[in-house]
This record gives structure tokens, C-alpha cells and sequence, in this order.
């Protein structure tokens, strides 16, 4: 049994993400990157603004967006994010002549997903690891077995990709929660500062109307229906999660075909 959505698609990450920021400029957004973030500046209950590696900047309200690096940021406030960062690997396999393309693949059978790349290739993943990394320091290649594995997969479901070609793989790291959602919402009494961790992926199928409501709400302090927040303040709570499938950031190594990576 299997289910075909014509309209459905994907999104490139690096595309998507330069679109948006794009977007923001031109809507007066200032984008300042290269500039790490190391701590959320506090006065009292209330969040005034951000410490950088160059400089302090002061903002009436601060939206945390900060994914794997979110737990950290959040700690010394007493809040915790259960986000684990998770390795993923995916495999590169370059379809033999006559095949030429096919639709984006969602193998639940299997536990795959697969979809076509550029340069006559199929790039294919498994739906979840386990494999916790330090997402600042980790193997970004793909193993040599897991290229196996991926090799007999998507051969299993496109049986002619017996004739096609390994061409290696890359790693990357999904910021995952324990069911899988992202955490989006307020932190009780912590004033103006808004955790919205994790959430890649399939969530950018809601990111449409959060969009439209949350920047509003964010700035009053609002929680968004439908969502889920961390609980308790200073010295208090863990952050509840609702579910949402994670993607990995992107980031390829010399061995394998040249992308950009995101």
C-alpha cells in the first residue's frame, strides 16, 4: 500500500534558509553572522538582550533559535532542553543510465527516505540514529558500513540501482527531543525570552502560520495554542516538547560530490 502526493516536494536547505534571510533584510532585519552567541544577558526576571563574541546587544525581547546550542544558552537560567544532538548519515548513489529520476520516497518498510539530487544522483537516509555527538566536534563522514546498508535499501526498492554507483556519503546532526517535536513558547517567569528549539524539517510545513502569528504574540509574551513550552522558571523545570521529525544540518565533506552546505 502506498500513498502519492503529486503537489508534495522538498525544500533545498541552503536555498531555503538564504530565500528567508533574504526576506528579513528587506523588511529591516539585520542579520549578523560569524558572531557567536555565549549567554542570554538577565536582568532581574527579565531577558535584556544577548552577549556576543562582539559585544552585548540589548532587545526588548529575545526569541531563542539556537537549536543544538539551545540547552546551553537556557541552563544558566535554570531551564532545561532536552535536546540531544544525534548523528545522521546519508548516502550519495548515482542512478545507472536509464533511470533517469523519481519522486522523493518516504520507505516506511524500511525506516528510508530518498529523494534525487543533482548530477543524475539519489541521496538517501535513514528516519532515525542514535548516535549522540558533540555537535562541534564529530565524524562528518558516513561509515563505511552504513553506505552498505543504504546500498542494499535502495536497492530493495529500486531493484535496477544494483547497476548504480556509491559515490560516499556525509554526516550531519538533528537537534533531537524525546518525542520528536520542536519546543516552542515561553519560559514561565522569565520576561522576554522566547525558546523556539528545534523544529527543522517537516516542521516547516507549520512554520507558515507560525510566522504570521508568532512574532506578535512573542512580543506580548504569549504562549502559541497547539505548541508546547518549558516548565518552571529560575532553578526550576523541563522543557515539554511536542513532536516534529528532525533533519540534519547539512555539511559535506571533500570526498563526497560537492554541495553547498547549510
Amino acid at each position: 500500500m502506498a500513498a502519492y502526493e503529486p503537489e508534495s516536494g522538498y525544500a533545498d536547505a541552503a536555498s531555503t534558509t538564504n530565500a528567508l534571510a533574504a526576506s528579513a533584510r528587506e523588511l529591516g532585519a539585520a542579520i549578523v553572522q560569524h558572531v557567536p552567541v555565549e549567554a542570554l544577558l538577565v536582568s532581574g526576571n527579565r531577558v535584556t538582550g544577548v552577549r556576543t563574541a562582539g559585544g552585548d546587544i540589548q532587545a526588548p525581547t529575545v526569541v531563542v533559535c539556537a537549536g543544538l546550542w539551545a540547552p546551553g544558552l537556557l541552563a544558566p537560567l535554570g531551564i532545561t532542553v532536552p535536546i540531544a544532538p544525534t548523528r545522521h548519515q546519508m548516502c550519495f548513489f548515482r542512478r545507472p543510465p536509464g533511470f533517469e529520476t523519481h519522486p522523493g520516497i518516504i520507505d516506511r518498510p524500511s525506516g528510508t527516505y530518498m529523494r534525487p539530487e543533482t548530477g543524475n544522483l539519489t541521496i538517501v537516509g535513514l528516519s532515525a540514529y542514535r548516535e549522540v555527538v558533540d555537535p562541534d566536534q564529530y565524524n562528518e563522514g558516513a561509515d563505511a558500513q552504513e553506505v552498505m546498508r543504504n546500498a542494499e535499501l535502495i536497492a530493495n526498492r529500486f531493484p535496477v540501482m544494483e547497476h548504480g554507483l556509491s559515490m560516499g556519503g556525509y554526516s550531519g546532526v538533528y537537534d533531537v527531543t524525546p518525542d520528536h517535536e520542536p519546543v516552542l513558547g515561553p519560559i514561565p517567569g522569565i520576561t522576554a525570552s522566547t525558546p523556539t528549539s528545534a523544529g527543522a524539517g517537516t516542521a516547516s510545513s507549520t512554520r507558515p502560520p507560525s510566522g504570521t502569528s508568532w512574532p506578535s504574540r512573542s512580543s506580548r509574551g504569549e504562549r502559541p495554542g497547539g505548541t508546547s513550552n518549558p516548565s518552571g522558571g529560575r532553578g526550576s523545570g523541563t522543557a515539554t516538547s511536542c513532536r516534529r521529525r528532525r533533519r540534519p544540518t547539512r555539511r559535506i565533506r571533500s570526498s563526497t560530490p560537492r554541495r553547498r552546505a547549510s
